[in-house]
C-alpha cells in the first residue's frame, strides 16, 4: 500500500463541501469545547465528554479500509486492544473513549499538521524513558518536559490555546487514569512507531528540521539519529548525514560547501 497517495477517508473529508463542514461544524466547535471545559477540568469532565461524544459522530467513521497512513493502522491494532483490556465506569465514558479514539483517528489520516504534532509526542516520550514500572512522578516528568519542548516549537498557530487546554487535560487524566494512558503509550513504543517525515511543517521552529530537511531525503535510521539529537549537536549531525554519500538534492552544494 503507497501511504504516499491520499486515502479515501482524506479525499472523502477534503473534497468539495464537506471540507468546509468538517473545518465549520466539527473542527472550530470541537477547539472551543476543549478549550472551555478544560478551564475547570476536572470538575467538569462530565460535560466535557457527552460534548466529544456529540462532535466525533460528526465525522465520517474512519476504517482500515479507507486509510492509508502506516500509523493510523496502527491506531486502529492499539484502539481494538484497548477496549479488549479496559473495563468502564459507566456507558458514558465508554462512549467518550469510542469518541476520542475516533477524532484521534481522523485527524491523523486526513491532517498532516495534527499527525506531525502526535508524531513528535510519542517519539519524545518514548526517548526520554518512559516506563510504567517506576513510581508516577517520573512519567508524569516527562509529560512536563515533552509539553516543555512542544510549546518551544510550536510557532504561534492560533491554536495555543487548544494546545494548552489538551496538554492540561492530559497530564490531570495521567494523575487519576495513569494505568490507561501507561498502556497506550507503551503499545506505541511496541508497535514500531513510524517516525515523523522529513519536511517542513507550518508554524513549528524545531531547529535544524525547516530548511534543510525540506529539500533532503533521510532515511528512517538517519531520521531516528537526527531527531534524538540535542543542539547545537544536532545541525553538525544533519549536515554530516547531508554530505556524505550518493546524494544529490537541489541545494547540496549549498549546503554542503
Amino acid at each position: 500500500m503507497d501511504s504516499r497517495r491520499p486515502s479515501e477517508y482524506r479525499i472523502a473529508l477534503l473534497v468539495g463541501s464537506m471540507r468546509q463542514y468538517i473545518m465549520n461544524e466539527v473542527k472550530k466547535p470541537l477547539m472551543k469545547t476543549i478549550i472551555v471545559f478544560a478551564r475547570d477540568y476536572p470538575e467538569r469532565k462530565k460535560f466535557l465528554e457527552k460534548a466529544v461524544i456529540v462532535l466525533a459522530k460528526r465525522y465520517p467513521e474512519p476504517t482500515r479500509e479507507k486509510c492509508r497512513i502506516p500509523n493510523t493502522l496502527r491506531l486502529f491494532d492499539i484502539r481494538d486492544r484497548f477496549f479488549q483490556c479496559f473495563e468502564f465506569e459507566d456507558e458514558l465514558e465508554r462512549k467518550a473513549f469510542k469518541a476520542i479514539w475516533k477524532i484521534v483517528i481522523a485527524e491523523y489520516e486526513h491532517d498532516p499538521y495534527y499527525r506531525y504534532r502526535i508524531d513528535f509526542i510519542i517519539e519524545y516520550i518514548t526517548e526520554m524513558g518512559w516506563d510504567s514500572e517506576l513510581p508516577i512522578e517520573h512519567n508524569l516528568g516527562i509529560l512536563t518536559m515533552v509539553r516543555d519542548r512542544f510549546f518551544e516549537y510550536e510557532d504561534n498557530s492560533g491554536r495555543d490555546a487548544l494546545f494548552k487546554a489538551i496538554w492540561q487535560i492530559l497530564i490531570v487524566e495521567y494523575k487519576t487514569a495513569s494505568s490507561m494512558i501507561d498502556w497506550i503509550f507503551e503499545e506505541m513504543v511496541k508497535i514500531s512507531w513510524q517516525p515523523r517525515p522529513v519536511q517542513p511543517m507550518s508554524h513549528w521552529k524545531e531547529p535544524g528540521m525547516a530548511g534543510i530537511c525540506a529539500v533532503v531525503p533521510l532515511t528512517p535510521e538517519e531520521w531516528a539519529k537526527v531527531v534524538h539529537t540535542e543542539e547545537p549537536l544536532r545541525s553538525a549531525l544533519l549536515k554530516d548525514i547531508i554530505c556524505s554519500g550518493e546524494r544529490s538534492p537541489q541545494r547540496k552544494s549549498e549546503i554542503c560547501q
